[in-house]
């Protein structure tokens, strides 16, 4: 969505185009890591439900692959096609294609499904810290300033703070329905209103966007 606006920035000044990608992609982690976390969290009831209870040994590979909504915060291909750079897109997909098959072949025969599972989750991080590699190379930004360090990590611990008092409420309460619907609510309480004050820009945002969208 934010990509023509991208390009048009990048063209004026490269630093405004990682700016607005850094703003962007740190509002879309402050959504993923939280449903990072629940979907971790919930695995295996999730599982149980939507493939019936012979599906549950899959859990740990489900676990392992969501590493890759994580990995989906950092688009950094999206600001180096914002510079006319592709080809290192392309080179990143073939080398991270290789990854997953030589990671594929190395332990299918023994380890089974886990071979595909890592594959895949390693080629994709590869993509990751080569194309932020190549981010730093291009707008000659060190690590530190490719993205908003600071805000991701308090985003991920309040996310996992916000677990931690989901699980200390859902252990003290009988199972069932009722118990997770209420601690899937003091999850979202717990952590919205601590992206109210570690998020304030990004939460400010969002509400008003929202009152906008009433408005209409």
């Amino acid at each position: 969505m934010i990509f023509p606006d991208l390009v048009k920035r990048a063209q004026r000044d490269p630093a405004e185009g990682l700016r607005l990608w850094k703003r962007a992609q740190m509002m879309v982690a402050a959504v993923i890591i939280p449903a990072w976390l629940l979907l971790s969290y919930f695995a295996e009831p999730l599982i149980r439900l939507a493939f019936t209870a012979e599906y549950v040994s899959a859990t740990p590979y489900f676990q392992v692959f969501l590493f890759l909504m994580v990995r989906q915060v950092f688009q950094f291909s999206t600001l180096l096609r914002s510079v006319e750079d592709n080809a290192s897109f392309a080179t990143s997909n073939a080398v991270a294609l290789g990854i997953n098959i030589v990671i594929l072949v190395a332990l299918m025969p023994r380890f089974g499904l886990w071979g595909p599972t890592l594959g895949l989750v390693v080629g994709q991080l590869w993509t990751a810290w080569y194309l932020g590699k190549r981010v730093m190379t291009r707008y000659q930004v060190p690590l530190a300033e490719i993205f908003q360090w600071r805000k991701f990590g308090l985003a991920i611990a309040a996310s996992g703070f916000a677990l931690a008092v989901m699980h200390g409420t859902m252990s003290v309460m009988p199972d069932g329905s009722v118990t997770t619907l209420v601690g899937l609510g003091i999850f979202a309480a717990v952590y919205v209103i601590a992206a109210r004050f570690i998020l304030r820009e990004e939460y400010g945002y969002v509400v008003r966007a929202f009152q906008r969208r009433q408005a209409t």
